[in-house]
């Protein structure tokens, strides 16, 4: 964990390392900090279509409704 800290310290404006972040808070049980972590990815790269689907899972696992999405709409 402490290595992905530290990447997202010396690399702040890259999606991936926070996706990696995200990813290694995932596996410890931390959903609040991944999904925090996720949001982080999309807002870096909102074409990121696994922190998209991260997020819709964990969201109803910390008591947030899923996104609403519209008829027509793809993902990528």
């Amino acid at each position: 964990m402490a290595f992905f800290k530290i990447n997202v310290k010396n690399v702040p404006d890259s999606a991936n390392v926070y996706d990696s972040l995200a990813e290694a808070y995932l596996a410890a049980k931390n959903d609040k900090l991944a999904l925090l972590n996720y949001q982080k990815v999309l807002a870096l790269d909102e074409h990121n279509s696994h922190a998209k689907e991260a997020i819709e899972k964990l969201k109803p696992t910390l008591g947030q409704a899923p996104s609403q999405r519209t008829a027509g709409t793809t993902e990528n």
